[in-house]
């Protein structure tokens, strides 16, 4: 459209207040259609040049897939996808059983060692990250942005800076006891206060309690960290058990813990994936394989049969002739 600026000037612009669409009754239509597979690193125009004899149908390839943001909802090339992982999945995650409070920019400080006793000292200012996003259901700090390095049963802290006092304050989360049932049906729990193993702050529970540290139980990359769990080709909950009950012997149960502290849940798939005993059969989807499956998905396009497109060059020329009242909803019917 020409959007006139109060008579100084027009200038060619996209009109965002109309937009043009299939009726059902053509989407569902199965003769309307053919299906495509899109050859790497092909775009729209490339498609359409292909399939139609004519880039200028790019639109149409869209229009067919009700695709509205090229940017995201298009299938990216190999070369695209590199830079996803570099400049977007650039980084670690780090696997915690306690649930933290850990929010956004918030600062991960490596606890220093005593060095004569080997127990937590002071914090280890040369070695720090910032939390760049924490998943609560998965326990699983993100950090793009550090200096030095974390390794698997590090001791850590998290700062926050308050924004009343401008000093950094330890987060909430940490040290927190737990009460835990160890298969799906029990009736009573077992409580963790602290670590159990022999080595200080490494055993396999949460951190001592009352303490304003954890332990870094799991590391991977960002590309690597976990997306979900499935069996048997379905999404599966993350605090579900399998086979710790009879009942669920060859498979896992339906919703097992609510709990949010992993401490002493050692039935759940989450807790088997942190200390790398996940059976088999319980496939964890990483980040990057999410990934690829989506682009997978969207080269697989319908493209509307060429043997229509003179009616929708009509159809097209009405809709935007201008002629069409404002507020008015129409669709091209095929």
């Amino acid at each position: 459209m020409n959007y006139d600026f109060s008579g100084t000037f027009s200038l060619e612009m996209q009109n965002i207040f109309k937009r043009i669409s299939f009726t059902e009754k053509t989407l569902n239509d199965e003769g309307n259609f053919e299906n495509y597979m899109v050859k790497e690193g092909k775009k729209p125009e490339q498609v359409a040049d292909e399939f139609y004899g004519d880039p200028k149908w790019w639109w149409l390839v869209l229009l067919s897939n009700n695709i509205i943001d090229v940017e995201n909802e298009w299938p990216k090339n190999n070369r695209e996808i590199q830079n996803i992982f570099k400049n977007f999945l650039k980084g670690n995650s780090y696997y915690v059983f306690d649930n933290l409070d850990a929010r956004e920019n918030d600062i991960m400080i490596k606890f220093g060692l005593d060095g004569l006793t080997g127990y937590p000292g002071g914090i280890d200012i040369e070695n720090y990250g910032v939390v760049d996003n924490y998943d609560s259901h998965h326990h699983r700090i993100d950090v793009k942005k550090i200096k030095g390095s974390f390794s698997e049963k590090d001791r850590f802290t998290i700062f926050r800076k308050n924004t009343i006092t401008n000093e950094y304050d330890t987060i909430d989360g940490f040290g927190i006891t737990a009460c835990a049932p160890q298969y799906y049906g029990s009736t009573s729990c077992v409580e963790f206060v602290g670590p159990t193993d022999d080595v200080y702050g490494a055993g396999p529970f949460c951190s001592t309690a009352g303490s304003t540290w954890g332990v870094i139980q799991k590391k991977t990359t960002l590309g690597d960290s976990l997306h979900h769990f499935e069996f048997g080709g379905n999404l599966a909950n993350p605090y579900a058990a399998y086979g710790s009950d009879p009942a669920y012997a060859d498979g896992i149960s339906g919703d097992f813990f609510s709990y949010s502290n992993m401490c002493g849940l050692t039935g759940t798939l989450l807790y088997n994936y942190i200390t790398d005993q996940l059976p088999s059969s319980i496939k964890a989807i990483k980040v990057i394989d999410k990934l690829y499956d989506e682009q997978d998905k969207m080269k697989r396009i319908k493209l509307i049969t060429p043997r229509l497109l003179r009616q929708i060059s009509s159809d097209m020329t009405l809709l935007l002739s201008g002629e069409v009242p404002r507020g008015t909803v129409l669709t091209v019917k095929v």
